[in-house]
């Protein structure tokens, strides 16, 4: 990958940290130690109750502050690892599973770069929403999924939808309030996406922030690039509703805001 976008992002993503946490209003490890206390969406828990994650070693990338992979160790998975390019969401994941005592530790790392000692360990490993826009290369990034998965092991995405990249925010100026739903841009739109207004989808506020570049990707390069890392789709599936934190206003309309993807390494 090209350092100097992923040094720039790391920064934004770093600076949005404090964000985050000033727009939080309540502390993860009262939501995980609480009985029913999850953060994964009903397609994701439900996808997980399919294949059981009872004893399986489970790894996250883009983990955040590892919220996620927590509630899937706390469903009954054996281990948890969860790698992120922050060093302070990392250092958070860890405060969250150390007063939790749910078995996750956490990793600082370029995805791209996750280091060897990690080969053949997952037998499940996540990837929830706005992780794929951080990659420029989609194949690097799931020939590093498909050599950490155990043989057999499954990918599970979780994602907001490619659909959505053709859809203004309520906050850009090509946003028509009559028409929320109309097209925008290309759906297969090549230039990069640079930003300096933020990254709060926690509070919702916008803020003059680092810049940091992302890229948007069609379903068939999604696809493909898990196919010709030896990913074998098992399912996919659509959703009307929105977990991009930009476009809860559109649920009503049929539109294909998020899906799930079931792989399973060859």
């Amino acid at each position: 990958m090209d350092n100097d976008y992923v040094a720039a992002n790391k920064e934004a993503w770093e600076e949005a940290f404090a964000v985050h946490q000033q727009g939080r209003k309540v502390d993860p490890v009262d939501v995980l130690q609480s009985p029913e206390g999850t953060y994964l969406d009903a397609p994701v828990r439900e996808a997980l109750s399919r294949i059981g994650v009872a004893a399986k070693a489970v790894g996250q990338l883009c983990c955040n502050n590892g919220r996620e992979l927590l509630s899937v160790v706390k469903m009954g998975a054996r281990s948890g690892v969860g790698f992120d390019l922050a060093e302070n969401f990392i250092a958070e994941g860890a405060r969250i599973a150390r007063e939790t005592g749910l078995n996750a530790r956490f990793v600082c790392t370029d995805i791209t770069q996750i280091p060897p000692e990690f080969t053949g360990t997952f037998d499940l490993l996540i990837v929830t929403a706005g992780a794929l826009c951080w990659f420029r290369d989609l194949e690097a990034l799931f020939a590093k999924a498909a050599e950490v998965l155990a043989a057999q092991g499954y990918l599970l995405i979780h994602e907001i939808h490619p659909f959505t990249q053709m859809l203004a925010y309520q906050s850009e100026p090509d946003y028509d309030a009559a028409h929320p739903d109309r097209p925008i841009y290309s759906y297969f739109r090549t230039d990069v996406w640079v930003e300096t207004d933020g990254m709060d989808y926690v509070g919702g506020t916008t803020y003059a922030s680092k810049p940091f570049t992302s890229f948007s990707h069609t379903m068939a390069s999604i696809i493909t690039a898990m196919a010709r890392n030896g990913l074998t789709i098992a399912e996919m599936h659509e959703f009307p509703e929105d977990i991009s934190a930009g476009f809860g206003h559109l649920k009503e309309r049929g539109l294909p805001l998020s899906y799930l993807l079931l792989a399973r390494k060859a």
